[in-house]
């Protein structure tokens, strides 16, 4: 049974993410769901998970919203690999992989592609590291061991190729389809993206108008979404 004091941490990081994302949640439900679940049945089961999970001492007590979010797209996954599943053209904005039908096609999700194109702009031994461990799982352990490295080397490449690629997901995010005011503040930014616009210089030229421009705000607030999953 999971101590008391948990239970009231999850439920308090629960409550917060209820009260301040619902609604983006609400929306990615739909958005993940697409023609194959509702989106209402697929954010209630998830939440109904999570319940469960943390019952059994399991579930997350931070990044709540993320934890949400990789089990709606788990259950989407697994209903359209399902024999029962007569899904063969999901044009959703998510990526799947269906390994039986090499006809099945869906679109790239938004946040993938940024994520991959803020990769592209890393330098190569800062996306080869990410992709080791991040991708191929591998510890910094075998790294240190594999490249020779101090331990200390090593851990302070994975922590600034993780402030990095940050930075660039911001970056290409804000510069899509935007003004050029917007493209050539972005490039301003930061090296390190703090967790709030508050926590930045107010004195930087970028972060003067992240704050002041609508467009460059409402893609902060996504980014804010996506960042949960890089905050290992």
């Amino acid at each position: 049974m999971p101590e008391q004091g948990k239970i009231h941490d999850w439920r308090a990081s629960a409550d917060e993410v209820f009260r301040n994302e619902y609604t983006v949640l609400k929306q990615r439900a739909d958005r993940i769901g697409g023609s194959v679940i509702d989106g209402d049945d697929l954010l209630s089961d998830a939440v109904e998970q999570l319940i469960v999970q943390h019952l059994r001492g399991r579930g997350p007590a931070t990044h709540v919203a993320a934890y949400l979010t990789r089990t709606m797209r788990n259950r989407v996954i697994d209903e359209v690999r399902s024999p029962r599943s007569r899904v063969r053209h999901f044009y959703d904005d998510e990526e799947f992989v269906h390994a039986d039908d090499t006809n099945f096609h869906v679109e790239a999700a938004p946040e993938t592609r940024w994520t991959r194109e803020a990769l592209a702009r890393l330098p190569e031994a800062m996306r080869t590291v990410l992709v080791e461990t991040a991708v191929h799982d591998r510890s910094p352990g075998e790294l240190i061991k594999e490249q020779r490295r101090s331990p200390n080397a090593v851990y302070s490449q994975i922590r600034r190729a993780k402030h990095r690629l940050r930075r660039e997901l911001l970056v290409v995010m804000l510069q899509e389809d935007a003004p050029s005011l917007c493209c050539e503040r972005a490039e301003l930014l930061p090296d390190v993206i703090a967790p709030h616009l508050d926590d930045m210089d107010p004195k930087s030229e970028a972060v003067q108008h992240l704050s002041g421009c609508c467009r460059c705000v409402g893609r902060w607030q996504r980014f804010s979404t996506i960042r949960e999953s890089l905050s290992s």
